[in-house]
């Protein structure tokens, strides 16, 4: 399986699973675990287990090395013996972080790695990001891949909540502003352009002293306000995420 449309290498990886050689982790995950229709014979590949990789050039297995001890070809530009990473990928940018125990794409001298978000992240976000425990644990909330793992690039929300950066615009594209996880705001709201439509459309007479008791997904403060068919605004924050009682 010579072909990858994951990484540029000069190697394939012999996967101790299954005692099978692949270009890449994610290779061997497709045949054994994406495609394999038996549950019990799914299985995914361990990084950090493989000890054994082949050359493309000359065929010959040795232990894991940059260059081939054969015929000194290559195996990839960056090479990581940790997690037996291996590329030569036209935009080579990656970096181990040994505290999240995975190479990561980018420089690492722009990124940090938060010990209580246990994952890394922009340098531009180490003073004002949503710090939250364990953030990086879990799924995208749109497309379910891993966080932690992921090769996309992900961000945090304003709860602290992560998601991929091209999941985050497909739901504001399509009218989604709430977290899908807490339901809270992730981008800012036009609050003005509400007040003036909610001015522009007064409730008919018999409805206008009518009171709803709302409770508020951003601030999470209770409140009684005017009933109105567009939206109620918080009075603690000013928000209209707001979901009635």
């Amino acid at each position: 399986m010579d072909s990858c449309s994951h990484y540029q290498r000069g190697c394939q990886l012999l996967a101790p699973c299954c005692n099978e050689f692949f270009s890449c982790r994610f290779c061997h995950d497709e045949v054994h675990y994406e495609n394999q229709r038996d549950v019990k014979k799914q299985h995914k590949m361990d990084r950090h287990s493989v000890k054994v990789i082949k050359c493309k050039a000359c065929g010959l297995e040795q232990s894991l090395n940059k260059e081939c001890s054969g015929c000194n070809a290559v195996m990839g530009e960056y090479f990581c013996s940790k997690c037996a990473l291996f590329d030569s990928g036209p935009k080579l940018n990656i970096y181990h972080c040994d505290k999240c125990g995975i190479c990561r794409k980018g420089n690492s001298e722009e990124y940090f790695h938060c010990d209580n978000c246990n994952g890394c992240l922009h340098i531009s976000m180490k003073d004002n990001h949503a710090c939250r425990e364990g953030a990086f644990s879990g799924n995208c909330a749109v497309c379910l891949d891993d966080i932690f793992t992921s090769r996309k690039a992900c961000t945090p929300m304003r709860c602290g909540h992560f998601i991929h950066r091209s999941c985050l615009s497909y739901m504001v594209k399509n009218g989604q502003f709430r977290c899908p996880v807490c339901l809270k705001t992730v981008v800012d709201l036009d609050e003005e352009a509400m007040d003036k439509m909610i001015q522009e459309n007064p409730m008919p007479e018999e409805y206008r002293d009518t009171k709803v008791k709302i409770h508020c997904l951003d601030c999470q403060a209770n409140s009684t306000v005017n009933f109105h068919f567009i939206g109620h605004k918080c009075p603690s924050c000013n928000s209209y995420n707001t979901s009635k009682d």
